[in-house]
């Protein structure tokens, strides 16, 4: 899956190319095929659970 962070003119290009009517967004797509071995792509390591979950207790 990859994400469609793209400014103003680069969404309104992709509509126009497919003719995407401007009721409907574009906010996601899909690779499809093999990916060569020498192609950088970006990385979102996962932080540790405990980095970023706070458990919660009832008061009383």
């Amino acid at each position: 899956m990859l994400n469609w962070s793209q400014d103003h003119d680069q969404d309104d290009a992709l509509r126009a190319a497919f003719e995407i009517p401007d009721s409907q967004g574009v906010i996601t797509m899909l690779a499809v095929g093999e990916i060569p071995d020498d192609l950088l792509v970006a990385q979102s390591p996962r932080r540790p659970v405990g980095d970023v979950f706070l458990p919660l207790t009832p008061k009383g």
